[in-house]
Parts: C-alpha cells; sequence; structure tokens
C-alpha cells in the first residue's frame, strides 16, 4: 500500500529473529537483531527462547543459505515446503536429538571477529560490503 510522503510506518520483522527470502534471492537468510523491513516474499524464523542466543541464530541464519542451493525460483522456499521437508538444514545435535546450543556458542566464538559480529548491527555489515567491497 501506498505511504503519504512524510508518514512514518512500523518494521514489521521483529527483533532477535531471522528472516529469510523465498522468492527473489531464493535462500537468503539473516539474522536481524533489531526490528526490521521486509517485504512479502519474506519469511520470519521466530525462535525457542533456547535458541535466541544472536550466535545460533547466526549460525542457523549460515546453515539456511548454505542450504538454498535446493531452492531457485522454479522451486520457491515456502512455508509449506519448509515444513514437509526433513533435511532443509544440517545441524549440531545432542544423542537426545535437541540441538547442541552450547556447542554451537562454543564454535561460533572460536571464529574470527566474532566479537565485531556481536556488537555491530548486521546492516552494517552487509552495507559496507555493498557500498566498499570489504
Amino acid at each position: 500500500s501506498h505511504v503519504p510522503h512524510g508518514e512514518l510506518i512500523e518494521p514489521q520483522g521483529p527483533a532477535n529473529t531471522i528472516a529469510f527470502n523465498y522468492n527473489a534471492d531464493v535462500g537468503h537468510a539473516a539474522f536481524q537483531e533489531e526490528q526490521y523491513f521486509c517485504r512479502d516474499e519474506c519469511n520470519i524464523l521466530i525462535p525457542k527462547k533456547e535458541y535466541s542466543h544472536p550466535l545460533v541464530q547466526i549460525f542457523i541464519s549460515a546453515c539456511i543459505r548454505k542450504e538454498a542451493w535446493r531452492w531457485n525460483t522454479n522451486r520457491l522456499m515456502t512455508p509449506n515446503k519448509i515444513r514437509n521437508t526433513r533435511s532443509m538444514i544440517h545441524i549440531p545435535v545432542k544423542k537426545n536429538g535437541k540441538i547442541d546450543v552450547k556447542g554451537i556458542k562454543k564454535a561460533m566464538k572460536k571464529l574470527p571477529f566474532n566479537s565485531r559480529v556481536l556488537n555491530r548491527p548486521l546492516w552494517y555489515h552487509r552495507l559496507k560490503i555493498l557500498f566498499f567491497g570489504v
């Protein structure tokens, strides 16, 4: 819908969620630390409390992007297909079948520059890459 000039609109994406595109840029997923705007071609994943740590969500976002090759414009990543796909992403689990949150956090903390990722909004990194190629 049209928004009159000068009128503010509220972001529809809640903070601390994963947004992923299922149409134009199929399979792109990103952890969103702050509220955000997204198009109707965007799915919003709201994590359970035990998976809400930013490092876990960044890891899950990367896992979704890694599996993006399975999807294309002829085979869209719709919510129904995602629910019915058993092996969409591969993540570490414990023997009891639950996601290994401690293991994910430990692995993510070992990555170089992990403190920078957590201390700057992700849009900053994307804009920096877009405009400066860094």
